[in-house]
């Protein structure tokens, strides 16, 4: 079976003099890559687009995306989205919570967490003057985090370990009000609640749905959750979302 690096989504930099407000509107384009002894390069391009109450992440040519929403109260919900059905399924914060999902915004907003990077060394900058370097072993990991202040997001993260080599690189950005790709997520969908699919299980629609839900993925998507190398399994039900990874890499296989 091929392994997959579970890369790195999800994770925040809240101890930054910035604060998390600062962090400017955003859509960016990533590109992870997998590779190991046993398996040749895998990689894939997931997007992100952020703004002050919304993050929305999903990978490209996948029907799906993923949407996590900031509210007013700063608990956080999250929506699944499939595309081709202009459905959400919607996780209110009470349906996370008794996931044991932790949902902090600071970890959905950005790519690296607070927990790893307090694991890491500052280290000679970069070429780039507003760029943060990082390294250090986590678990039995090599990591280096590359992090621009002026986005507020990582430029790369590379994970070296026993599993194989990962690596999450910027491709390219632009700010939300400019960027040349659609966000999906931002049409008119109809929305569903995660605790009402059983309801609807003969429904057509809801069928091809439940036939991909899997597990939520937090980027991401990096999932898609956009971002994430990830073995493609047998379609499952519904499920609640899994845990994001905080303190450094995990794998799936």
């Amino acid at each position: 079976m091929i392994r997959y690096a579970f890369l790195l989504t999800t994770l925040a930099l809240n101890f930054f003099p910035q604060p998390l407000v600062a962090a400017p509107d955003i859509a960016a384009e990533f590109e992870t890559s997998y590779s190991s002894e046993a398996d040749a390069t895998q990689s894939r391009r997931w997007r992100l687009f952020r703004d002050q109450q919304s993050v929305e992440t999903s990978e490209l040519g996948s029907p799906d995306g993923e949407e996590w929403i900031l509210n007013a109260d700063q608990s956080v919900t999250y929506r699944r989205l499939f595309h081709p059905e202009r459905r959400a399924v919607e996780y209110s914060p009470r349906d996370l919570a008794l996931s044991k999902t932790p949902a902090e915004w600071s970890r959905i907003a950005h790519v690296v967490s607070p927990k790893l990077l307090e694991k890491l060394k500052p280290t000679d900058q970069p070429s780039k003057p507003d760029a943060l370097r990082y390294e250090g072993e986590v678990d039995g990991q090599s990591i280096t985090v590359v992090w621009s202040k002026t986005l507020e997001l990582p430029e790369r993260v590379e994970t070296k370990g026993p599993s194989g080599h990962t690596k999450v690189v910027l491709v390219q950005h632009h700010r939300l009000s400019d960027s040349p790709w659609m966000r999906l997520g931002k049409r008119d969908y109809h929305t569903i609640e995660f605790t009402d699919l059983g309801d609807s299980e003969q429904d057509p629609i809801i069928k091809r749905i439940l036939q991909r839900m899997g597990k939520i993925h937090q980027c991401g998507s990096l999932c898609a959750t956009g971002g994430h190398l990830q073995q493609k399994k047998a379609a499952k039900p519904a499920t609640v979302p899994s845990q994001p990874i905080n303190e450094g890499p995990s794998r799936q296989r």
